[in-house]
């Protein structure tokens, strides 16, 4: 389960960077989410632009774009003696 999780962070993170690198920007600030203290990691951006949309439709295209792969098996197997 890890691995198909890191699996998708990474390609999440490649289509982020390819709309970012194409819009020109210079970094892209994740801030849906808190600190482990519960602090907003951003407490205050100016007319920050919101590019989720954008990644979201081009992740849908890089997955159409993929071949088909099989799914991982990630269930752990008992070995008989």
């Amino acid at each position: 389960m890890v691995t198909g999780m890191r699996a998708l962070l990474d390609e999440i993170a490649e289509v982020t960077r390819m709309v970012a690198q194409e819009r020109g920007f210079e970094a892209v600030i994740d801030s849906s989410g808190n600190t482990n203290t519960g602090v907003p990691f951003v407490l205050f951006s100016k007319n920050a632009p919101d590019i989720t949309s954008d990644v979201q439709a081009a992740l849908e295209d890089h997955v159409a774009a993929k071949p088909a792969t099989p799914a991982i098996d990630d269930k752990p197997r008992s070995v008989a003696n």
